[in-house]
């Protein structure tokens, strides 16, 4: 739904409405992701009233062409059989499945094939009327314009845009209830690489404990220098690069450890990257390495409002996930505030070795023999959907 939204409207079909916005200088893109979904404009100052009437009518009057609609779902089978056939693509969709199973968080964003083949106009349309409305809807706007003034020229341009009475029916949670943790394997007989994903179901974005997650995952394995990459590239040589992070979302998205590693050590590097956590729950952190984290963190945010774009985007962070006015105020000071002693209480709280799953995409041959002596255990061998299939020695 929100990939055609700017793919023609009732007045104006594809071609007509990227000439129009091509003639004012403004670009014009929707899109959607795990908990929203966006209508982006940038325009000329000068010509804003003609851009917001292009902006309202891709708002209030999509075509959904039937044309358009074929067209993208022919792009995202297609897409499908790409993603089939790359291994980090493979390991990312796998490892959500695995997590989440059958919820929201535990499928592909682009879809799956039934879905997509069973999906007909009026389903497209039944979901823009009752989820995309302005009752739910926040526009924010970052430029040369005044409050006032900017306000006036929305109301203008947005006076047809009317909430559908029918309500929109109570989201499925899209994380789900977090299982029993799983060891699997997706086969790449010959593969020179094993992708690794490890991890397990986390916190929502408005959990208390963000700041401190943040600044551990940043030591941890959020940039080059942490102890993740510091262990298995530098010190041991097992892959070029690995690393860690939080997928915050509305509500739990994963956690997640790995990278590409070496296939003749693949085995050793899961059991390095689990070694590294339990250290880390074990043992406060230095205040080296404490510092090194909160200037990285201090620094970059500073390069997140170079551009009015990432300014929008930026504050539509505030909208998704209900933070408070002042949070980009206060940000250093919450980073400054977290200590040694939070940096341990969270890896305690919130990463613990016995529920983490283990995804690899790689060659099973070379590399279960190993995984099986380790303390990883047996695997279970699964397609590139995550589902199970059936070996004759497994």
């Amino acid at each position: 739904t929100a990939d055609l939204l700017d793919e023609g409207t009732t007045s104006r079909g594809p071609l007509k409405l990227a000439e129009d916005l091509e003639s004012l200088g403004a670009e014009l893109e929707s899109g959607s992701g795990w908990d929203s979904t966006s209508v982006n404009l940038t325009t000329l100052r000068r010509n804003l009233d003609p851009s917001l009437a292009l902006l309202a009518d891709v708002v209030t009057s999509p075509a959904f062409d039937a044309q358009e609609i074929e067209r993208k779902r022919a792009d995202r089978l297609t897409q499908l059989v790409q993603m089939r056939d790359a291994p980090m693509q493979i390991a990312g969709d796998v490892f959500n499945h695995v997590l989440y199973d059958d919820a929201r968080y535990g499928l592909r964003a682009v879809g799956t094939e039934a879905s997509l083949k069973a999906l007909r106009r009026d389903d497209l349309l039944a979901f823009y009327r009752s989820h995309l409305g302005p009752a739910g809807a926040t526009i924010i706007v970052v430029g040369d314009v005044t409050p006032a003034d900017v306000e006036a020229r929305l109301g203008r341009a947005l006076a047809a845009w009317k909430q559908d009475p029918a309500a929109a029916a109570a989201a499925a949670s899209p994380s789900g209830t977090p299982g029993a943790p799983r060891r699997v394997v997706v086969d790449r007989p010959g593969a020179a690489q094993t992708v690794v994903r490890i991890g397990e179901p986390s916190v929502p974005r408005d959990h208390p404990d963000f700041f401190p997650l943040t600044v551990m995952n940043t030591l941890f394995g959020g940039m080059f220098s942490s102890r993740l990459n510091m262990d298995l590239r530098e010190k041991r040589g097992y892959a070029y690069g690995v690393g860690s992070g939080f997928a915050f979302r509305k509500q739990g998205g994963p956690f997640v450890m790995g990278g590409s590693v070496k296939t003749a050590v693949t085995a050793p590097s899961v059991a390095a990257m689990l070694e590294d956590l339990q250290q880390l729950r074990d043992a406060p952190v230095s205040e080296a390495e404490l510092r090194l984290a909160k200037d990285l963190l201090e620094r970059e945010t500073a390069r997140r409002f170079e551009t009015c774009h990432e300014v929008a985007g930026e504050l539509s962070a505030l909208v998704v996930f209900g933070l408070p006015d002042d949070y980009f105020a206060t940000y250093g000071a919450r980073i400054e505030a977290v200590t040694a002693a939070d940096v341990q209480r969270v890896a305690r709280a919130h990463l613990d070795p016995a529920r983490l799953s283990v995804v690899l995409v790689g060659d099973r041959a070379s590399i279960e023999p190993e995984m099986v002596k380790g303390s990883v255990g047996a695997l279970v061998p699964v397609d590139a959907d995550g589902n199970a299939v059936l070996h004759r020695n497994n």
